[in-house]
């Protein structure tokens, strides 16, 4: 019996998931890109580990909590309030009960820089709490930031555009995840 040592194709694609392995397959059978840039693109790299597992901006790597409680109104949450440390960026995330989870979470992102309480408020053409009403009864929970805060307009504008909602997104899954037990949630 012949044992075959994984070439570094196979040991790129094993740390893929099946549903990303299959379009893979299909964007390189219809010649969009080489199987050498997957490859390439898919070998993970040893950069050093941001300070919490699963926190990939280094800006946004230092979480840290100053509410954590569970509520009852409108309905009942557990209520997690925290920001990103030298930062001016804040989350909110609200949390259903276990019984009521489903594995996902929606994510409000506002066009400006907004606080990260703006569903509370009832800000828009939106009732108090809707987006977070709807997330809740939808086995989902839900996150918002402040985006940096007005402040942040003038400075990166990635931080802005996206960095600060995609932090906020990743630290909600490690806190969703101590929460709820194993298994990525998506949103």
């Amino acid at each position: 019996m012949q044992t075959l040592m994984p070439n570094r194709r196979s040991r790129a694609m094993a740390c893929v998931n099946p549903l990303s392995k299959l379009l893979l397959m299909a964007v390189v059978s219809l010649g969009m890109v080489t199987s050498t840039e997957v490859i390439q693109a898919e070998v993970p790299d040893d950069t050093p580990k941001p300070a919490v597992q699963g926190l990939s901006d280094p800006k946004f790597k230092d979480p840290y909590v100053d509410v954590d409680e569970w509520r009852d109104k409108p309905v009942r949450h557990r209520y997690v309030h925290g920001g990103f440390k030298g930062t001016t960026a804040l989350f909110a995330f609200y949390y259903p009960p276990k019984e009521q989870y489903q594995g996902h979470f929606f994510q409000y992102v506002t066009p400006t820089p907004a606080s990260e309480n703006i569903d509370a408020q009832g800000v828009g053409s939106f009732g108090a709490e809707e987006h977070m009403r709807f997330s809740l009864a939808s086995g989902a929970y839900f996150v918002e930031t402040n985006e940096g805060g007005p402040t942040a307009v003038a400075g990166d504008q990635t931080i802005v555009g996206y960095r600060i909602n995609a932090a906020a997104a990743e630290y909600s899954r490690v806190v969703a995840i101590q929460m709820y037990g194993a298994g990525r949630p998506y949103g």
